[in-house]
């Protein structure tokens, strides 16, 4: 008797399940990719831009301003994330800057890494930027950012022509980052 109620059981169970669609059975993950799709894909070539003249403040109420830096040092990474959450290309960098031999100008606008260029083909695509600033000032002292990660999105790049080689950028957001002392 348990047998003839088993199989019916499994045959209506089987017969539902072939008489409902797919996409009510599970939410399609890419509904939201599908709607903030661009008509054309962007591909734009860009840098990434820091403004390395900060002032930082240490333990003590002390003050380094990093334009008299004789050295800094930028390193990280920058990864494609696409609107499905699935990662594509990363790249590493790691960027020297001499600041206190430099222009205030050129410290507005340090560029950071190489010139990338990425593929948008959603309005949800963006890259995520995660990387560390260390300076090292004339006294000996070394000071080393906490590890900042940041979304870029298309809309944030933009354009300045008085960039030479490439006028396309995204700024590197590194205000009010904790910095602390290290040896090396």
């Amino acid at each position: 008797m348990k047998r003839p109620t088993r199989y019916i059981i499994v045959t209506i169970s089987v017969i539902l399940l072939l008489s409902l669609r797919s996409c009510e059975l599970l939410v399609d993950k890419n509904d939201d990719c599908d709607k903030t799709k661009f008509e054309q894909t962007e591909e734009p070539v860009f840098s990434l831009i820091m403004d390395a003249d900060q002032t930082i403040t240490v333990d003590g109420g002390g003050k380094y301003d990093t334009k008299d830096a004789t050295k800094a040092v930028v390193s990280g990474s920058i990864t494609k994330i696409y609107c499905s959450g699935s990662e594509g290309g990363r790249f590493e960098f790691n960027t020297t800057l001499f600041p206190s031999a430099s222009d205030i100008n050129f410290l507005n606008k340090a560029k950071v890494g190489n010139a990338y260029q990425i593929k948008f083909a959603n309005q949800n695509d963006y890259v995520m930027v995660v990387f560390r600033e260390k300076y090292y000032f004339s006294d000996g002292k070394i000071f080393e950012s906490a590890e900042i990660s940041q979304r870029i999105y298309f809309k944030e790049i933009f354009t300045d022509t008085s960039l030479s080689d490439f006028p396309k950028f995204a700024w590197l957001n590194d205000i009010k980052i904790g910095f602390h002392e290290v040896t090396s």
